[in-house]
């Protein structure tokens, strides 16, 4: 019996058995960019995230607006040397929906997780968008993002 326990002890030790320790990121900024990104919520996006870094890969981004009443709107000023643009199109239904988001960074997975929350009730047949865009600071280039989207409620 004590050499069980002995070796549990020793294999939560070594292999480490614990969930990983996550740092919840902060500085990151919803409303401003939101403000600026309403329109562009890509249709057919919402298996994959944007990683936006450049200028360039803004403008292009630009190229999929998705209401002529967005013409008028201009895209936001991003110093792309100190911060990412991240965004995941999301579709919600129901006759109301909420959704939260948080960023944390996983140091020994090398990732940053975006984690998006969709919570939707009702039974009306309304659906709606979001490009879920949020500013963060600029991650070290060997991570790579994860974008976590989870459903409660109503499916579309």
């Amino acid at each position: 019996m004590l050499i069980a326990i002995f070796s549990i002890f020793i294999y939560f030790i070594f292999f480490e058995l614990v969930e990983p320790q996550y740092i919840h990121l902060k500085n990151i900024d919803y409303n401003y960019i939101e403000d600026h990104m309403r329109c562009l919520t890509p249709l057919g996006s919402e298996e994959r995230g944007f990683i936006i870094n450049t200028p360039e890969e803004l403008q292009i981004l630009e190229e999929s607006k998705n209401a002529p009443f967005c013409d008028g709107i201009e895209l936001p000023i991003i110093d792309f040397g100190t911060k990412t643009l991240l965004g995941r199109t999301t579709i919600s239904c129901g006759c109301s929906s909420t959704s939260s988001r948080g960023v944390y960074r996983d140091d020994k997975e090398k990732e940053i997780i975006y984690s998006i929350v969709i919570k939707s009730a009702g039974s009306c047949e309304l659906a709606g968008t979001n490009g879920n865009w949020i500013l963060i600071d600029k991650f070290p280039v060997d991570y790579k993002v994860r974008f976590e989207t989870k459903y409660i409620g109503n499916a579309c």
